[in-house]
């Protein structure tokens, strides 16, 4: 998109490709530390979301913090 690709002209991101998917990760480090204040902030024990269901087989992440 014409957004990611300013994006990363501007340093922000990065990319990668994976077989046919194009995968992004935030690369300036005051980004990645003001989210991690954000979500420490409003879910200081880490939970955002319900518990899995213990049914279904553990999701890979998606992103780890740098």
């Amino acid at each position: 998109s014409q957004q990611l690709a300013k994006l990363r002209a501007a340093g922000v991101v990065s990319a990668r490709r994976q077989g046919r998917r194009q995968l992004y990760r935030v690369d300036d480090p005051h980004i990645v530390a003001v989210v991690a204040a954000m979500l420490d902030h409003i879910a200081p024990d880490g939970t955002l979301a319900a518990p899995p269901d213990p049914r279904r087989p553990p999701r890979q992440p998606r992103f780890v913090r740098a």
